[in-house]
């Protein structure tokens, strides 16, 4: 099987955005649209999966970024 790279996730990440976005109405800015889905992804986190103390959902969010980091440090991309 191929490395997975940082382009290969990013690109799922499109994915979902655009499922996202056509789901219901989004703002112009794509920024703004990332921030809600991860946010909309927050909340079925603490509804659905059992991360309901504010303390794990921040470790939450924190673990992803840190995760992002280490994943740009392994591939730096172009």
């Amino acid at each position: 099987m191929a490395e997975i790279t940082n382009k290969d996730r990013a690109t799922w990440a499109a994915d979902a955005l655009a499922a996202f976005k056509a789901s219901h109405q989004c703002d112009t800015d794509e920024v703004t649209n990332i921030k809600d889905l991860i946010t909309d992804l927050l909340h079925l986190a603490r509804r659905e999966h059992g991360v309901t103390k504010s303390d794990d959902l921040y470790h939450l969010t924190r673990s992803a970024a840190d995760m992002h980091f280490a994943e740009a440090i392994e591939d730096p991309e172009e």
